[in-house]
């Protein structure tokens, strides 16, 4: 009887012991924030709200938004951000004037803010820069001639270039004849590991297989606060090139350009499965090439002290070389004016020997 007992001691510490440890576990869980959110009340968000510092910028200034749901939890590291459907970061540097309407998703849920921004500072004459510039794009598309739907893209890239001269592009080609050490430094740097990839004014998708013109619109109708000029002579088989980036209001000093060597009209065969004539496409005609960039691939940084409204800043390459194999005679210049997180402001081209001034 004693043993029994003893065991019916220790049998009850061990049951007393055992439900006051699964309430501290249970306690602990508690106190933390539920999966997916929430107050720990199980109830789910059903809407969400953003707030910025300020609504009302200068050209150039950055807006970091913070996005909170109704029941008080900061979801902003999950909310998408978009303008005219574009994807964007926060914070997010407004380049150009105007009023943009930032849409934010999270969760199902979505809510917008309004963002106005007006010219910034004064121009040289004492007031405001009356400066204006033509807005021009650029398309990126990263391609090879081993690429059996590259040459769909190519086409369809071409056929836009072509009907809108605001409209530039750039192909950087992989493992072909026409690739080179520049266009891949571009290619890793965008992560690029589907062929074709196509990208508009730096960093946007744009889908290869339907590429809507409806998405170059947002990027067309920007207003846009630098211009280039290009001014280039040809001495056998070298360059001087001239390159002037304008400024009118614009206060963001985080600026590169960019330089590069096209070749167009090349012939050589491509791979092929949706265009017609067969596969290959024996007389393919490659347009944009990239062929050398005369600055860093992805760009040098501007200077931000010369970065002045109505002023110029200039870059000059002399008596750079020509890459063997190309044809001298379909050979351009193409500038890119971008910011440092490769955002495209404006974009020029001019052929070899030529000048093109600001526009």
């Amino acid at each position: 009887m004693k043993t029994t007992k003893t065991i019916f001691k220790y049998f009850a510490l061990f049951v007393v012991f055992g439900i006051m440890s699964c309430g501290s576990d249970d306690d602990a869980a508690g106190s933390g924030t539920p999966p997916g959110g929430g107050n720990g009340s199980g109830a789910t968000a059903t809407s969400i709200t953003v707030a910025s510092a300020s609504t009302a910028l200068t050209v150039g200034d950055s807006a970091t938004f913070t996005v909170t749901d109704n029941l008080g939890n900061d979801v902003s590291s999950n909310a998408v951000l978009t303008i005219d459907g574009v994807v964007i970061t926060s914070p997010y540097v407004f380049n150009t004037v105007g009023t943009f309407v930032v849409t934010v998703t999270s969760g199902g849920l979505t809510t917008t803010i309004t963002i106005v921004v007006t010219a910034a500072g004064s121009g040289g004459s004492g007031g405001a820069s009356t400066r204006t510039f033509t807005t021009k794009m650029i398309i990126s598309d990263f391609t090879g001639t081993w690429c059996g739907a590259c040459s769909t893209a190519g086409v369809k890239i071409h056929s836009t270039t072509a009907a809108n001269n605001k409209v530039l592009a750039i192909a950087y080609h992989n493992d072909d004849s026409m690739s080179n050490a520049d266009a891949l430094v571009v290619e890793t740097a965008y992560n690029v590991n589907a062929f074709p990839t196509v990208k508009l004014n730096g960093n946007a998708d744009w889908t290869w297989s339907s590429m809507p013109l409806a998405e170059l619109d947002p990027f067309l109708n920007a207003t846009q606060q630098t211009g280039l000029a290009i001014n280039s002579t040809v001495s056998g088989n070298n360059l001087d090139i001239t390159v002037k980036v304008g400024f009118a209001n614009i206060t963001n000093t985080n600026l590169k350009l960019t330089v590069w060597l096209l070749e167009d009209g090349k012939v050589a065969s491509q791979s092929n499965y949706y265009e017609p004539g067969g596969n290959p496409l024996a007389n393919y005609v490659h347009n944009d090439i990239a062929r050398k960039a005369y600055t860093a691939p992805m760009g040098d940084v501007i200077p931000a002290a010369s970065i002045v409204v109505d002023a110029d800043y200039t870059k000059s390459f002399t008596g750079v070389a020509i890459p063997a194999g190309v044809d001298t005679s379909k050979l351009r210049i193409l500038a890119i004016v971008s910011d440092t997180s490769n955002n495209v402001l404006n974009v020029q081209t001019a052929a070899t020997g030529t000048n093109k001034d600001f526009d």
